[in-house]
């Protein structure tokens, strides 16, 4: 017999189970999320270079991508593969994340110390940014618990040494080696990698850290939520509760979530990919779902999941006969555009898709599959 919570689970997974199956010709293709998190594993896969990064950008109207890249964005998408890869261990998924890793150690560079290393876009201290040694060393944390392969453990190491150095003391973390000002998006992905980090490790000079930093970002982000931090401060103050059983972290998410629907972003927006809400908006129904069923905005939640799903789900690229062909490259061979099969597109229009338009995508349903499993059990 299922459990309240499992029931409630159950009719959330149910509801959006039936969004999925008719919000589009697409969707009605893909069915579920499981099918649509494999496409675009596949896709970020397929588009992975040499180097260990991805194909940054592809503007299907002029034919070229913009020639700019961000580490941010690279280390990403690195993070939302390690995700995937805790429920398909394949091994084109496992090299991908693997070489990613490696990319990403290799743009690393030495902060005040030796064994402090931030990542770089540029391998300069300068260019270094927070959020990509945050989601590197989350992306290792998670290819570690996936694998058990220790490979990168020197880097892992690094990676957080260097990211506990960035800490204003007191505060959250420089948006750069040598900023005094904060970036909520960094400090929401600082604050998940530790949070996932010290779930996995149990390492007690990072407890430490994250009560004090704990009781700061509750604080700031609770008096003032920002867009750039909720859907990584979801994320993070679910794995914070699965840890401590603190309700403070429930009575975050509750009211951060309500925030999001009423004042940050009060109606679905049709145009603009908006995976990287619904990242937040998952955790926190399934969160509140299974531990809060009784919360008063779960009524509202669930409407508004059913509404971002289906328009999401209907920016996947599942058939590419309708794609202008893009221009032959160096080589003279027509380009094969079988290989944008999965990709989420930026916009409803359906001409623009950027890497981390189908990183948030991927790890958005994730979470959507993960509230299916838990619906199936008994």
């Amino acid at each position: 017999m299922k459990s309240r919570s499992g029931t409630e689970l159950a009719r959330l997974a149910a509801a959006l189970l039936l969004t999925l199956g008719g919000a589009s010709a697409g969707a009605a293709e893909t069915g579920s999320a499981r099918q649509a998190i494999d496409l675009a594993a596949d896709y970020l896969v397929r588009v992975q270079t040499d180097r260990g990064f991805f194909l940054y950008d592809v503007n299907f109207e002029t034919g070229k991508p913009s020639g700019k890249s961000s580490i941010v964005r690279q280390a990403g998408t690195a993070f939302s593969l390690a995700e995937y890869l805790a429920i398909n261990r394949s091994a084109p998924v496992k090299r991908s994340v693997r070489n990613a890793l490696e990319a990403l150690w290799g743009r690393s560079v030495t902060y005040r110390a030796r064994r402090q290393q931030l990542v770089s876009g540029s391998r300069s201290v300068s260019k270094a940014r927070t959020g990509a040694t945050a989601l590197a060393l989350l992306t290792e944390t998670l290819y570690y618990r996936a694998t058990g392969d220790g490979r990168f453990e020197t880097a892992r190491a690094a990676w957080l040494n260097g990211l506990l150095a960035l800490r204003l003391r007191g505060r959250g973390f420089r948006k750069t080696a040598f900023s005094k000002q904060e970036s909520p998006y960094f400090n929401g992905e600082a604050w998940l990698a530790l949070a996932h980090y010290y779930e996995t490790f149990r390492d007690p000079k990072v407890s430490t850290v994250l009560k004090s930093l704990d009781g700061y970002l509750l604080k700031r982000y609770g008096r003032k939520p920002e867009i750039g931090f909720y859907h990584w401060g979801m994320m993070a103050a679910a794995i914070r509760y699965r840890v401590t059983r603190d309700l403070r972290f429930l009575t975050f998410i509750e009211d951060q979530t309500r925030h999001y629907l009423e004042e940050l972003r009060p109606v679905v927006k049709p145009k603009p990919n908006t995976c990287y809400a619904l990242e937040g908006l998952l955790t926190a129904s399934q969160v509140l779902t299974d531990r809060w069923a009784g919360s008063e905005i779960l009524p509202t939640l669930s409407d508004r999941l059913k509404a971002e799903v289906e328009k999401n789900l209907s920016f996947q690229l599942l058939d590419v006969t309708g794609l202008k062909p893009l221009p032959a490259g160096r080589s003279g061979e027509p380009v094969d555009m079988t290989r944008f099969r999965g990709l989420f597109f930026a916009r409803s229009d359906r001409k623009y898709s950027r890497v981390d338009h189908t990183q948030h995508c991927l790890s958005a349903f994730v979470r959507l599959s993960a509230i299916e499993a838990a619906s199936a059990r008994p």
